[in-house]
């Protein structure tokens, strides 16, 4: 492991929350609670609960309110884009491409939750594959916040053709993979989540685990319209759709459904300001 890199520290109320929405169940009282206490997630939850598509009848303020307005499932994603986002900061300075690489998490999370749903997996595998889908790329973040400048070498190299992974082994000793699959079970996340994290960019097998396989569908998906991760954006080529794959988006309404999605969460959450 590289020395130099430590694991992303959490306000509380964010280590708190993200604690609470890894668990099995959410009590809305305490999330309620959480997002009260902290400015950033309370803005978020309430900036979806007055936006157009939540048709709210009259201005809401209070987060007791905007919760029901909006849902659980959709608060707990807005509060969890929240908490990711503001753990990672100074992409810019790293060279990333900051609005690819949040739509790519984005994406990749909403397609995670759509494929748990075509295979019919349980609600709390559908959720934790939301988790995994926003986060799997947590060692990467992590990177590019704590050492930008270090993180710039890596989106030279790769300008210069060289594997990002390759790369960032090269300039950090480790992949952005393998430093993910720390900072998950440092954070306490599911043991599922942090081995799924830490293995996505190993070629998937029959018999890995359903969230591993979910999460590579996703990645593979998201890849296919034309969302790139950040360092360097989709090949021109990319992999033909499945029926499996069409199955997914028709759950989430089509690409032009998903694509749609996309622009009101960051909407809610302000990514584009990392």
């Amino acid at each position: 492991m590289d020395s130099r890199l430590e694991i992303p520290a959490l306000p509380a109320s964010h280590a708190r929350a993200l604690q609470m929405l890894g668990g099995e169940q959410t009590d809305i009282g305490d999330l309620a609670e959480v997002v009260e206490g902290d400015a950033g997630l309370s803005g978020s939850v309430l900036r979806a609960a007055n936006s157009a598509a939540s048709a709210p009848v009259s201005r809401i303020t209070s987060i007791h309110l905007a919760i029901p307005r909006i849902g659980l499932r959709v608060t707990r994603e807005i509060v969890l884009g929240t908490v990711a986002n503001r753990a990672f900061q100074r992409l810019v300075d790293a060279g990333m491409d900051v609005e690819e690489t949040w739509s790519h998490q984005l994406m990749v999370a909403m397609l995670c939750h759509g494929e748990a749903r075509r295979r019919a997996l349980s609600v709390e595998l559908a959720e934790s594959a939301y988790i995994l889908g926003l986060l799997h790329d947590v060692g990467r973040l992590s990177m590019a916040s704590q050492e930008p400048l270090r993180y710039r070498r890596v989106m030279q190299l790769v300008e210069r053709q060289m594997e990002p992974l390759q790369a960032e082994r090269m300039i950090f000793g480790l992949t952005h993979a393998e430093w993910g699959g720390e900072v998950a079970r440092a954070w306490d996340m599911d043991p599922r989540l942090a081995e799924a994290i830490e293995s996505h960019h190993d070629a998937v097998q029959e018999e890995d685990a359903q969230l591993a396989q979910t999460l590579h569908s996703a990645r593979r998906i998201t890849q296919n319209l034309g969302i790139g991760d950040g360092t360097r954006r989709a090949p021109v080529e990319v992999p033909a759709r499945t029926e499996e794959d069409e199955a997914t988006l028709a759950l989430l309404g089509g690409a032009e459904g998903l694509f749609a999605q996309l622009e009101w969460y960051r909407g809610a959450m302000t990514l584009a300001a990392a």
